[in-house]
């Protein structure tokens, strides 16, 4: 829905900026429609992100349990909500932007098909780190808490870093191809803004990643697969 809300607001925002004066009847509609709409975007991400904590909590049985949970379960939910929301984010900008024009659609979606490549191969890489990092319990090897935040740290802004770029290449495609026609200037600037939305959710996405590769290790399901224990086995947090 956000995603929804945040597009049809570029495009709104796109139709105000290149309307003449002609139209400012039209103009004051628009304007009407672009405040209404960023007030209901904002307030579904600030329900949408205090609310699930609560679900998820209530899913997890956790405030009706009398023992000690593994808080890393909780982690483990969210994490793998925010990987949810942003996959199904950047698959609606696709769409949307294959609407406008499918030529550039095709150059989006090898650009996600790039960066979700380089998220795996990051995100395999941290999970065996957090797996050698958590077994350390049980040995008399130890790794410091800064090589530990690091190697998370590090791996999430190398995945915003190729996220960034190929981001940037985008904006130059849809650039080359406004210049030769292809597009409309109204479709140009809402595919600009959606370009940074898009951007925005595959960095997001790198560090979501990274956290979830941590919590999976970490929560009742890692732990107990590492240390071959059973799945009720509370002690590993």
């Amino acid at each position: 829905m956000v995603s929804c809300l945040e597009l049809g607001i570029a495009k709104i925002f796109s139709e105000i900026v290149i309307l003449n004066k002609t139209g400012e009847g039209k103009i004051a509609w628009l304007i009407f429609a672009f405040i209404f709409l960023t007030l209901a975007a904002k307030g579904t991400i600030f329900l949408q992100r205090t609310k699930r904590v609560n679900i998820f909590s209530e899913a997890l049985g956790e405030e009706k349990s009398e023992r000690n949970q593994n808080s890393w379960n909780l982690s483990l939910s969210m994490e793998f909500s925010n990987i949810i929301s942003h996959l199904f984010q950047m698959f609606l900008i696709l769409l949307f932007i294959s609407f406008l024009s499918l030529k550039f659609g095709l150059v989006i979606l090898l650009g996600i098909g790039i960066s979700l490549i380089i998220f795996n191969q990051l995100l395999q890489s941290q999970e065996n780190f957090q797996k050698k990092i958590f077994k350390t319990r049980f040995t008399k090897h130890s790794i410091t808490s800064k090589k530990r935040v690091m190697a998370r740290v590090r791996s999430s802004e190398i995945g915003s870093l190729f996220s960034g770029i190929i981001s940037l290449l985008m904006i130059i495609t849809l650039i080359i191809i406004h210049l030769q026609g292809m597009i409309s200037t109204a479709d140009t600037i809402v595919s600009f803004f959606a370009i940074r939305m898009l951007g925005t959710n595959m960095s997001s996405l790198s560090s979501s990643l990274m956290r979830y590769a941590r919590a999976l290790v970490y929560s009742s399901f890692g732990s107990a697969h590492l240390t071959q224990s059973s799945l009720a086995d509370e002690t590993f947090e």
